[in-house]
């Protein structure tokens, strides 16, 4: 991270422009309840970064800001008719594929693999469920895992959850 002082002056820019532009919305009336609580989210995660920079000039922590990882969930009806999401990742270096194991909350039943296909394209992973139809035995419940990248294996990519309706 770069030196502290700059560090704190991005940060203060970004609260300032973050409320002017809240009070120029409000002044027009185009200022949801749902914006107003992002950008308090976005206030405490600030002020909880600059609360840490004493330790960052010292290089004890780094909290360079990433990208969250994202979340896939399918809701598959009942017709069970085959289904495809995409989502932009943060794939390790040398990651060409990946994959994802999904478990039911207690871990022990697993959604078939065979019905789940992943594709890494660069920065972009395509995820399919396939022949749904097919599938027998499959109790219904939420099942859920991390897609890692191959193959790197960790740290996940993506978090994936199929709700299944059995």
């Amino acid at each position: 991270m770069s030196n502290p002082m700059v560090e704190l002056a991005n940060l203060m820019d970004r609260w300032y422009s973050r409320w002017g532009n809240a009070i120029a919305s409000l002044r027009v009336g185009q200022y949801p309840p749902s914006r107003f609580g992002a950008d308090v989210a976005d206030t405490w995660v600030d002020a909880c970064i600059a609360s840490t920079l004493p330790w960052i000039g010292y290089d004890q922590i780094d909290v360079t800001p990433r990208r969250a990882r994202p979340s896939l969930q399918f809701l598959v009806p009942p017709a069970k008719a085959d289904m495809t999401q995409f989502a932009a990742v943060q794939p390790q270096a040398g990651d060409v594929g990946a994959a994802v194991a999904l478990l039911d909350p207690a871990g022990v039943v697993a959604f078939p693999a065979a019905n789940v296909t992943i594709t890494l394209a660069g920065t972009y992973i395509v995820v399919s469920l396939i022949n749904l139809a097919a599938i027998a035995g499959v109790p219904a419940n939420v099942y859920s895992g991390p897609v890692l990248g191959a193959p790197s294996g960790w740290p996940p990519i993506a978090q994936m959850q199929v709700v299944w309706p059995g």
